[in-house]
């Protein structure tokens, strides 16, 4: 087992902090992500790994011990396989467990093509979200190394996009039936003002065109 870091300096701090990147259909690369409202940089947090040689000054982390997926909510996640950043036994009870968990809810790695999953009896027809997908048979999937984590495959980002449409109708049907009564009131009110104002606009219209010589 890998000895064990603590991540307290900042050299080793920062390892788990990088520039979140998305892929740009566009270009067909990943390019950084900036707050739209700011213009920052946004980061990303990776989970801790383990120190697998070298000393505390200059650290060698170990492998990810994280499944990087597409869940079925949309979003995209680094799940961890282990409990302890040193821990790299992926044959244990929760590893496989979390393994489970992903297949049952039909989540993708990042970047995998879907339709190639299906073939391989990694994930289920009904399992996916766009409907496009779900017409096409298995044997549509793309060539095996032309897609990966860097470099996605257009199953994949329609996937991706269908999953991230559905839970944003989710989310907002969730906020319509939480939000508070008096919100709801003022709203209706809104709408009726609206209705009023437009129907004396309708009405002053019709006077003022019969008032008109013909």
């Amino acid at each position: 087992m890998p000895e064990p870091i603590y991540w307290a300096s900042n050299k080793t701090a920062l390892a788990r902090k990088i520039p979140a990147k998305k892929f740009d259909a566009l270009s067909g690369q990943m390019v950084e992500v900036f707050d739209p409202d700011t213009g920052e940089r946004i980061y990303e947090k990776i989970p801790q790994r383990g120190h697998v040689g070298g000393d505390y000054d200059n650290p060698v982390t170990g492998r990810p011990r994280w499944l990087h997926v597409l869940r079925h909510d949309g979003h995209v996640i680094r799940m961890t396989l282990t409990c302890a950043a040193a821990d790299y036994d992926f044959a244990q009870l929760t590893s496989q467990e979390r393994r489970a968990k992903a297949r049952h809810f039909g989540w993708i790695p990042v970047g995998s093509c879907p339709l190639a999953l299906i073939q391989a009896g990694e994930l289920k027809q009904g399992q996916l979200i766009a409907k496009e997908l779900r017409d096409l048979k298995s044997s549509a999937a793309c060539a095996h190394g032309t897609y990966g984590e860097q470099r996605h495959c257009p199953h994949y980002q329609i996937e991706e996009s269908a999953r991230r449409a559905l839970q944003e109708r989710k989310q907002v049907a969730s906020d319509k039936k939480m939000q508070p009564e008096s919100d709801k009131l003022i709203a209706a009110q809104q709408e009726q003002t609206k209705d009023i104002v437009s129907g004396i606009a309708g009405i002053m219209a019709d006077a003022v065109r019969g008032t008109k010589k013909p």
